[in-house]
């Protein structure tokens, strides 16, 4: 019996049409592709915590919103007061 059985975890599969500008699927994509091309890896599916994982695609998340928010031509009255999304979190 595996630990995530034992853990009692389920699961499920599935597919996404595209992972275009989605942040954790990007990620998951030049991973994947990554692995694919490394003949010398090991196959071990542990090797990332679940926390570097998360902190990853929090990282990731917050370049894109701010990449994003850098861009946008609207909310100029609200950029005054935030003008990061770092900015922003401290009131989140």
């Amino acid at each position: 019996m595996t630990s995530l059985e034992r853990a009692d975890w389920n699961i499920h599969l599935s597919w996404v049409k595209a992972h275009v500008g989605i942040v954790g699927n990007e990620l998951a994509d030049r991973l994947a592709k990554a692995a694919e091309c490394d003949n010398a890896a090991k196959i071990v599916f542990n090797k990332i915590s679940m926390n570097t994982l998360i902190s990853k695609i929090e990282h990731e998340t917050k370049l894109q919103w701010q990449k994003e928010w850098k861009g946008c031509t609207k909310a100029g009255i609200t950029k005054e007061f935030f003008r990061t999304v770092h900015d922003t979190q401290k009131y989140i």
